[in-house]
């Protein structure tokens, strides 16, 4: 019927661009008031809050992709210490081939930003002194004051689910014209994967939207070209 049904009304459209982002993915075993997860400026303001009360805090990142790898080192120069925990055998594991992850590791090892690859956290507590401990599954125990998960995101797939359109790491696209598996629904942003792989960057989203735009309007026709 091409009707999108929302809690403030039904609206019929034509054509219809689902844009709705992504949100971080949290472990199963990590408590979400137990870490901070930077998305939005309100979760940065509190973070950013708590480290300016001491000058050095002891802030463990769990992810080793660009986020983690970016935060670390902003946090190193911050003049915190800084210990990552990565389930990977190294940092930026789908983007670096690993004789240059390698450099990456000696790098962050000479800023002395403590490392643990290969391993997941399995408990969170607190010692009899009140001090907050991280225990990872290789037995290895970290006394930490700030943590922050930055294992990547993930996007909702219930409205995807309900419309009977193809999901496969999100809403999957054509690569050409962002078109899903309905003929008039268009995705893009967070929330695509492009033969099964998710397109989370934000440089693309201005591509994605003219290439969109064009196919819509049936004018001047641009075929989107994904890079990232």
């Amino acid at each position: 019927n091409n009707q999108l049904r929302t809690t403030r009304g039904t609206f019929k459209y034509t054509n219809l661009i689902i844009a709705q982002g992504s949100e971080p993915y949290l472990p199963k075993q990590i408590p979400s008031n137990s870490c901070w997860r930077i998305n939005n400026l309100d979760a940065w303001t509190g973070l950013s809050k708590e480290l300016s009360k001491e000058i050095q805090q002891k802030v463990v990142i769990v992810g080793a992709g660009m986020i983690g790898c970016e935060l670390a080192e902003d946090l190193n120069r911050a003049g915190h210490k800084v210990t990552m925990i990565n389930r990977d055998p190294f940092p930026l594991v789908t983007l670096l081939p690993e004789v240059a992850a390698n450099y990456l590791v000696e790098a962050l090892e000479n800023l002395d930003i403590i490392q643990y690859s290969n391993t997941q956290i399995s408990k969170i507590s607190k010692s009899a002194a009140g001090k907050k401990i991280i225990k990872l599954d290789n037995g290895t125990a970290i006394e930490y004051d700030q943590l922050i998960v930055a294992t990547g995101l993930v996007t909702d797939n219930r409205l995807a689910t309900q419309a009977g359109i193809e999901f496969n790491n999100g809403i999957a696209v054509n690569p050409k014209n962002l078109q899903t598996s309905h003929k008039n629904i268009y995705a893009l942003g967070d929330c695509i994967s492009i033969n099964g792989n998710p397109c989370r960057f934000v440089e693309p989203i201005q591509k994605q939207a003219s290439s969109i735009a064009s196919s819509i309007l049936e004018l001047n026709l641009k075929e989107y070209e994904h890079t990232s």
